[in-house]
């Protein structure tokens, strides 16, 4: 438009477009636009504009992005769900809105190799699969436009995501021994240096994004099974690192927790980044359970504790809930919701079975076996309030509400089954009608 030229500017919608006008368009490189709208954070250019985010955040609906990854079609799917998380508003709907194959992508439909994830806080999804050159490589796909691959870089196993979606910490996929920080927005990498020769097992970004926590399998498995380093993102050197035992990491930017066996292991790091920080242990007191299982959620500060008789909640050494469990279970693990409201029980039985359960312990509820349609590869949604998970024969998918409760399911192709599930970002909405209508 001729009216827009005297306008130099440049915003990037919430869809992942960017929108150019006046000279400086001129100026903007493919790079640096490919750049922006894989990268750039979405936030509003006005103040009318930041004022109807405020507003949305209180929406009671949200539409929430699920991608799965069909065995035999070798095929990515990216479906819409449609929750109310106030008042019922209406039953949960879904839709598909796209599907890629691997082959699209420029992969080999091999059944190893392949991982799916969504970038934080955006609709760009991450695809890991293999060339015809046999090179690992990881694919940034936008599902809403379908033609388009927004970059591929020679990843190998993802170690994790930062939060502004910006970086992606990886390792060797072979040895797992050389790990390495890549940046979306450079698509370039820089080495991380711990000082140690150990696997990768896993990794966690702090909230800012300035610092990565990682645990290395030690040399001397014997006394310490894994070092837990915290390492500079820019420069990729380690700052600290301690002894750990073997878990899921946590980090809060001021503590990381390494969830597994009995009690967590929970140490205090320094904010610092240009300087070697020191890991210092948390006492936090004796547990609740002879616990053969830990988890803790940091942010709110719960612990939980699961043996073959009970589970606990706690939270500052004082005990919010407790549920006794049905005897005969072999073995058990837990796993704390992202906003800690919520619990996903794992038992095993002496018959080889394996059974889930979910606790919605913030809202006074005993634990629940979950359906079979959500009974494989159950995982949490960013916010904790969504679960999705596989059916028994994984030939279709559920979609569960953790408090309200509604659910709704996802069906493969016919003749295929689900590989492999997972759930993005919520986005609100004002109406249900852009639902009505399922886009296929």
């Amino acid at each position: 438009s001729e009216s827009l030229r005297t306008v130099p500017s440049t915003a990037l919608l919430s869809d992942d477009h960017l929108v150019a006008a006046g000279s400086s368009a001129l100026e903007l490189s493919h790079e640096a636009a490919l750049s922006r709208r894989l990268c750039a954070p979405r936030r509003s250019c006005s103040l009318a504009g930041w004022l109807l985010q405020l507003v949305a955040e209180y929406l009671p609906l949200r539409v929430y992005q699920i991608a799965t990854m069909s065995h035999h079609a070798s095929e990515v799917v990216v479906w819409e769900a449609l929750f109310s998380h106030g008042a019922r508003m209406g039953p949960p709907v879904a839709r598909r809105i796209s599907r890629v194959s691997l082959a699209e992508l420029g992969f080999l439909p091999y059944p190893w190799h392949r991982e799916i994830a969504f970038l934080p806080s955006r609709d760009t999804l991450v695809v890991k699969g293999v060339t015809v050159e046999e090179e690992d490589l990881a694919a940034f796909w936008n599902p809403r436009i379908h033609s388009e691959v927004l970059r591929r870089l020679p990843i190998g196993r993802v170690i994790a995501l930062s939060p502004r979606g910006d970086m992606i910490a990886c390792s060797d996929l072979l040895g797992r021994r050389r790990s390495s920080l890549w940046s979306l927005r450079t698509g370039t990498s820089l080495p991380i240096q711990t000082g140690t020769d150990g696997d990768v097992l896993m990794g966690a970004f702090s909230p800012r994004g300035d610092r990565l926590a990682l645990l290395v399998r030690s040399d001397d498995g014997d006394r310490h099974p894994c070092l837990l380093h915290v390492v500079n993102v820019t420069t990729g050197k380690s700052l600290c690192g301690a002894p750990a035992p073997v878990g899921k990491l946590a980090f809060d930017g001021g503590r990381i927790a390494v969830q597994g066996a009995y009690q967590p292991f929970v140490v205090r790091a320094s904010n610092s980044t240009d300087r070697a920080c020191e890991l210092v242990r948390e006492h936090r007191g004796p547990p609740h359970l002879d616990a053969a299982w830990s988890d803790i959620n940091l942010p709110s500060g719960r612990t939980l504790e699961v043996n073959d008789t009970a589970v606990v909640v706690s939270r500052g050494g004082e005990i919010l809930q407790r549920a006794e469990l049905v005897s005969g279970i072999s073995g058990c693990s837990g796993d704390i919701s992202p906003d800690g409201n919520s619990a996903l029980i794992h038992l095993g039985t002496y018959v080889g079975d394996f059974n889930r359960l979910l606790w919605r312990f913030a809202y006074g509820q005993a634990p629940q076996g979950l359906a079979g349609g959500f009974a494989r590869r159950p995982v949490y949604s960013p916010d904790g309030a969504i679960l999705a998970g596989l059916g028994e024969t994984q030939v279709s998918a559920g979609v569960l509400h953790v408090r309200g409760g509604g659910s709704v399911y996802l069906q493969a192709s016919e003749g295929d089954w689900f590989k492999e599930i997972v759930v993005g970002h919520a986005r609100p909405v004002f109406s249900w009608a852009d639902f009505t209508h399922p886009l296929d």
